[in-house]
């Protein structure tokens, strides 16, 4: 298959030639951007791998419309494993599996599962002064957020 180009893709060749197929995916061995997908400069731009792959092997991508994985890893580029959707489509897929960062695993996240805890406990013994204003100036958060916390609405899975 040749070998890989550094400076980018320019040919389905450049692509393969960076694959290693593991079982069934088909695993990018170079770059990936901080969400952990494949990534590689084509034509001058820096595209989603996954995307080009399906580009190069199966047709065009519409415009509007992502490239998908059935198995949900980011590094693979098997068109077998990849599917068109709409970004809504896709985030319904991502929900329905779960595969969302949510409480701590959130990057922008400014409370653990414990600090929750802590609020929701304060709050429901009616400790004096332990309103929601004086929890969120505490926990360096908005009044709302508290608000939203203490009646179950915001980190709902943690008891």
């Amino acid at each position: 298959m040749g070998h890989s180009n550094p400076r980018g893709i320019h040919t389905l060749d450049d692509l393969l030639c960076r694959v290693t197929k593991i079982d069934s995916c088909w695993l990018w061995n170079g770059v990936k951007n901080d969400r952990g997908y494949a990534s590689a400069m084509w034509r001058g731009k820096n595209v989603h791998v996954h995307k080009l792959a399906y580009e190069l092997l199966v047709g065009l991508v519409p415009s509007g419309m992502d490239v998908c994985h059935k198995c949900d890893v980011r590094t693979c580029v098997n068109p077998d494993h990849l599917f068109i959707a709409t970004h809504l489509e896709n985030i319904r897929d991502r929900d329905k599996k779960n595969r969302q960062a949510k409480g701590e695993q959130n990057a922008r996240s400014k409370l653990t599962e414990e600090q929750v805890r802590e609020i929701r406990r304060k709050y429901k013994k009616g400790v004096y002064g332990y309103g929601c204003r004086k929890l969120a100036k505490e926990y360096g958060i908005t009044h709302p957020n508290i608000y939203e916390i203490i009646k179950g609405r915001h980190w709902s899975w943690v008891k």
